[in-house]
């Protein structure tokens, strides 16, 4: 009798751990299949089913918990990209699992490219990390990680108003050495009427600098030292404007000289 009832706990015992995994299994996938907004067949669900006890077989339980977040979109990517999948997604929010498990094939490269410091980036200002690469670069993602969120998204917005592509450029290099103070020196309103150029930009970072308030205290209070100052920044502008043509001229001059003692050495 006493083997009997041990024999009969046993199999409960043993029956309970074997219940356990197949609830959470279950659970999980329902759960899965809301996030993902998905009414799933009893044989659609089979399936899923065995994906996930595959997936946490090979990569632990905080694939449950991760797929509870994704959806069902998220054993997908799993199934697809495995180990670089899994491992980010459990550090990662909730929030980020599920945009990383959607857009996995358009993220997966620059994260491969780049390192985790891209979906770093995704956290901190959502739907901005692809934009931030295509429009700066590679070097964005590092820069702006370090910046305040905010940020990205008005260099995005100055960015898509640049004249060209050059300004475009320097709007980024200049930002890089003036960073937030920089861009609060910009005058959005003008911009975003007429567009962004090199010159506005080597404007706004000369009032966040400095250079325009040193300019103002000059002329205000040592006007004679504005005059010395700007005197010599005109006539190195002049000068580096005008130096081709000098130069030009004075080689017209010169080859003139050289024909005309020729002729004189051909007369004698």
């Amino acid at each position: 009798m006493k083997k009997f009832v041990l024999s009969l706990f046993l199999l409960s015992f043993t029956l309970g751990l074997v219940a356990a995994p197949s609830v959470l299994i279950r659970e999980t996938i329902e759960v899965a299949a809301k996030v993902s907004g998905k009414s799933l067949s009893r044989s659609a669900g089979r399936t899923a089913q065995k994906a996930l006890q595959k997936a946490m077989t090979a990569y632990g339980d905080d694939v449950a918990r991760i797929v509870k977040s994704g959806g069902l979109e998220s054993l997908q990517a799993g199934a697809k990209y495995g180990d670089d999948f899994w491992r980010i997604c459990k550090s990662a929010s909730p929030d980020t699992v599920r945009r990383f498990a959607l857009h996995v094939d358009d993220w997966m490269p620059h994260i491969k490219r780049i390192g985790d410091d891209f979906i770093r980036l995704e956290e901190k200002a959502p739907g901005l990390g692809i934009k931030a690469v295509q429009t700066f670069g590679d070097d964005a993602v590092k820069i702006f990680n370090k910046a305040p969120a905010d940020d990205l998204s008005r260099m995005i917005g100055y960015a898509n108003k640049a004249d060209s592509p050059a300004a475009r450029k320097y709007l980024f290099e200049t930002y890089k050495k003036g960073g937030t103070k920089f861009l609060d020196s910009i005058n959005a309103k003008k911009i975003l009427a007429g567009g962004l150029s090199i010159a506005a930009i080597t404007a706004a970072y000369k009032i966040s600098d400095g250079t325009a308030a040193s300019l103002l205290h000059l002329a205000k209070h040592h006007p004679e030292k504005l005059l010395v100052t700007t005197s010599f920044w005109l006539f190195m502008l002049v000068l580096i404007v005008c130096f081709p043509l000098i130069r030009r001229i004075w080689k017209l001059m010169s080859a003139k000289k050289t024909e005309k003692k020729q002729l004189e050495e051909k007369k004698e």
